[in-house]
């Protein structure tokens, strides 16, 4: 349902999301150093493993493979030493928005609905711009779709898109159905 000239306190519309993006360029969310490839990630995994990066030199232990060992310190030492290396790893950010009919009210002056639509605008265009991949949930009185992540801008107008169409077809005629899953 497209309805024309909505008041911005109680509808949002794609438009005022996508000027949101000069917003995003103030936020930083970690890490904020650019690697070389894209098709590794940009989070350090908490698996220490066969990365690229080095970690730490730690004492040879049992099983550990031989290929790790550090011969220069190992001479240096008289004790065998590996080498531990970190991975990074490309881990996608989803975005959970609520555009039920719960969300459709306002303690002040603008539409908790619409607050929640911005920032989710704000939260998609950081994550792109940082070379995250982006997904969604949304959440609404009907429904739970699923939006699998993707890095592209394409990609984040498809998802405002959808909280927008959500966002629109909320009502104050709406009944408060009972929350998906319970009944």
């Amino acid at each position: 349902m497209l309805k024309q000239h909505l008041d911005s306190r109680i509808y949002c519309d794609l438009r005022t999301l996508l000027k949101t993006e000069q917003l995003a360029r103030q936020l930083v969310l970690p890490p904020s150093t650019q690697f070389g490839s894209r098709l590794v990630g940009r989070h350090f995994s908490s698996f220490r493993g066969r990365g690229l990066s080095f970690e730490e030199f730690r004492h040879y232990q049992s099983g550990d493979d031989t290929r790790n060992i550090d011969w220069a310190v190992t001479l240096r030492t008289g004790e065998p030493y590996v080498r531990v290396f970190s991975e990074e790893k490309d881990r996608p950010v989803y975005l959970v928005v609520d555009q039920g009919s719960n969300m459709f009210f306002s303690s002040v002056d603008t539409m908790k609905s619409v607050v929640s639509a911005e920032v989710a605008a704000v939260c998609a265009f950081s994550c792109v711009q940082s070379g995250d991949r982006l997904g969604a949930v949304l959440v609404s009185d009907e429904s739970i779709e699923m939006v699998p992540p993707r890095r592209s801008r394409d990609h984040i107008y498809h998802v405002l898109g959808k909280i927008v169409q959500l966002n629109q077809s909320l009502s104050s005629e709406n009944p408060v159905i009972a929350p998906l899953g319970l009944g």
